[in-house]
């Protein structure tokens, strides 16, 4: 996830809202986490060093505790790390905040919710086709982001939960420290989700500049139309 934020994302952003780990490597994984987003610096984002800024409005402050309090009201959800409490600094501060959920298939809220803050919650999985249930009572997402090597995994994987978001980001040890995260959508790639993601897809991409352009139909002999089309460009197949 991208709980640790640039300095330059201040605004409303939905990070990591579950984080789907194998029970086998349960332990360490969660240990490695906690330690990880606990020690993140939280301060004036102009400060050198610091790697989590303030959120954008007292709103949106009082919508990010609220929300972390509604996820721990579903069953066997509890805080590994940071809260709902105000922190020290001044300022729209929340501190970077792990949930476990310890049976996902009985919670609620962690599938419904999206806080627009920094919090995660760990859900365990057995095998893939578990994983990709719990990750599809999301209901629909931007972006989904999937960190694996084993690539029978990721065949498994991807075509079940594709169709319930608008992209995938597939991480890998391969590309540790080379890829700008699944937060950086680039502009010729879909942009928008299915569900509750609330669509968008016309308005990302090349798809968006469809919004400023007009199309006409050209119906003619083959070569007289070839030769209206810029050097190397062919006519779609059809009657001449």
């Amino acid at each position: 996830g991208e709980i640790g934020l640039r300095k330059e994302r201040q605004g409303p952003i939905g990070l990591a809202g579950s984080v789907g780990v194998s029970l086998t490597d349960w332990r360490h994984i969660q240990a490695d986490l906690v330690d990880r987003i606990s020690s993140l610096r939280i301060g004036n984002p102009r400060d050198e060093g610091v790697q989590l800024g303030p959120l954008a409005t007292r709103s949106q402050l009082h919508s990010v505790r609220a929300g972390i309090g509604t996820l721990l009201q579903d069953p066997g959800v509890t805080t590994l790390t940071g809260g709902a409490a105000p922190v020290a600094d001044p300022g729209f501060f929340v501190a970077p905040t792990l949930l476990l959920a310890k049976d996902p298939h009985q919670a609620t809220q962690v599938h419904r919710l999206e806080v627009f803050g920094p919090c995660a919650t760990i859900m365990g999985y057995r095998d893939v086709a578990e994983l990709a249930t719990l990750v599809n009572r999301g209901g629909g997402g931007l972006v989904a982001s999937v960190y694996s090597d084993d690539r029978r995994v990721i065949a498994e994987l991807l075509p079940a939960i594709g169709p319930y978001h608008g992209r995938l980001y597939l991480g890998s040890g391969r590309l540790l420290g080379q890829t700008p995260g699944p937060g950086t959508a680039l502009p010729a790639m879909n942009h928008g989700g299915p569900g509750h993601a609330g669509g968008g897809h016309e308005l990302g991409g090349v798809r968006g500049l469809e919004l400023y352009m007009q199309r006409c139909a050209v119906m003619g002999y083959k070569p007289i139309v070839e030769g209206l089309l810029p050097k190397g460009q062919t006519a779609p197949i059809g009657p001449s």
